[in-house]
């Protein structure tokens, strides 16, 4: 199973969002498509996921990216 979801980063690029979600379970990894800018999507903190929220990073401010979580 997985789900979608967009994410749109903060104004401050290498900083940590917290993005919702509902897979219903701790994600186990990411697939992202195509950023609206040059951008590195990462997680940097995945012991902190959980079944309803993950925190991804950008390398640049506010990208918006779709997101598969699964």
């Amino acid at each position: 199973d997985a789900v979608g979801v967009a994410y749109v980063s903060n104004g401050v690029a290498n900083t940590e969002d917290t993005v919702t979600h509902t897979l219903g379970r701790t994600p186990v990894g990411i697939l992202h498509g195509i950023p609206d800018k040059s951008a590195v999507v990462y997680a940097d903190n995945q012991a902190a996921w959980s079944s309803t929220n993950v925190r991804l990073k950008a390398s640049a401010a506010t990208v918006t990216v779709n997101i598969l979580l699964f």
